[in-house]
């Protein structure tokens, strides 16, 4: 009789309607909704789970909070010991991860001396200059630098150009820290002095960073440049 009932009830999930057969169609709801019920308690379960809080011990997460106590020598407490004990690899890939980190932000913090500038360049940096080309030409001869940001605006669309390729052959007035063509050209503009101030715009110092750029690969050729022209 059963085996009869569930032959009745799978040919109802396949889709035939067992009018006459009540007692097959109620088993079959009852199975659906046990299934139901069932899908529902898991799915709160789950959810249970992922809202209960670890213990701090039990939370790997915890990890980079007590990598970093331990690089500044701050106290552990009796549960820090134990989430040592329970992710002795993890907080020894953190610890390495965080000295890392502290070293190269150590680095980038420190102030940088200005490398001793060789005889002519030093030379060229002495003279008295009156165009914006020479002003130019003198800047970056001596401690001046570009950026990316300038390489890009210059070599960035040029067809057949790599913009690292320019950077790397820029190597001696070039830096990460240095400034973009417009910067550079506003700042040599506003400090050229009274004189330079009025004859010339911001526009003509800014096209003579670009050809100084475009025609020197290094400062010693520049400040050659600059010695010739006032021999």
């Amino acid at each position: 009789m059963f085996n009869k009932l569930f032959e009745d009830v799978a040919n109802l999930a396949d889709g035939v309607y067992l009018e006459n057969n009540p007692e097959a169609a109620k088993i079959y709801e009852d199975r659906r909704q046990a299934e139901k019920e069932e899908a529902e308690l898991r799915k709160r379960k789950f959810e249970e789970s992922q809202n209960q809080q670890l213990p701090y011990y039990e939370d790997s997460k915890n990890i980079p909070v007590l990598a970093q106590k331990i690089i500044k020598g701050e106290q552990i407490t009796t549960e820090d010991k134990q989430l040592q004990t329970n992710f002795p690899k993890e907080l020894e890939k953190e610890l390495k991860r965080q000295k890392r980190l502290a070293a190269l932000q150590k680095k980038a913090n420190k102030p940088q001396k200005p490398r001793k500038l060789s005889k002519v360049r030093q030379d060229a940096v002495s003279l008295e200059v009156y165009t914006p080309r020479e002003i130019v030409l003198q800047y970056l001869a001596g401690h001046g630098k570009i950026n990316m940001a300038a390489l890009q605006s210059i070599f960035g669309n040029k067809k057949g150009k790599s913009v690292e390729s320019e950077r790397r052959r820029r190597i001696s007035y070039y830096s990460a820290e240095g400034m973009g063509v417009n910067e550079m050209a506003h700042m040599l503009w506003e400090n050229s002095g009274d004189q330079i101030y009025e004859k010339y715009d911001s526009q003509d110092f800014r096209e003579a960073v670009e050809d100084v750029i475009l025609s020197f690969n290094s400062s010693t050729a520049m400040a050659k440049e600059l010695l010739q022209n006032y021999q």
